[in-house]
């Protein structure tokens, strides 16, 4: 039975988004300029409600990467790959399981 690989791992989100960044740098320096572009405008310049609302826009932008059909360096592509994995799997009910909310005790 093939290993499955382990999923993506990230602190916190500002790494994750870390992450995103390289990413949309590596694309731009690659030519792909517009795809780096959006993906820096949906972490810094878009104000958004929720991160799951941000991370369903970036695991849009992330796949239509791919299936452009231009040619994307093998590397890069793994990355994007690992991108996409750790966002279903933030989205999913054991990556949401994990998030542990506090209660402020409340005033009498």
């Amino acid at each position: 039975m093939p290993r499955q690989q382990p999923t993506p791992a990230f602190a916190n989100n500002s790494e994750f988004y870390a992450f995103i960044d390289t990413i949309a740098q590596r694309l731009r320096s690659n030519g792909l300029v517009e795809d780096g572009e959006r993906l820096n405008t949906l972490v810094h310049k878009i104000a958004w409600t929720t991160s799951t609302e941000l991370f369903g826009e970036l695991r849009i932008a992330l796949r239509k990467i791919p299936e452009q059909g231009r040619s994307v360096h093998a590397s890069l592509l793994s990355d994007i790959t690992v991108a996409i994995e750790a966002i279903d799997h933030a989205l999913s009910a054991s990556g949401r399981s994990r998030v542990h909310y506090t209660v402020p005790p409340q005033k009498a």
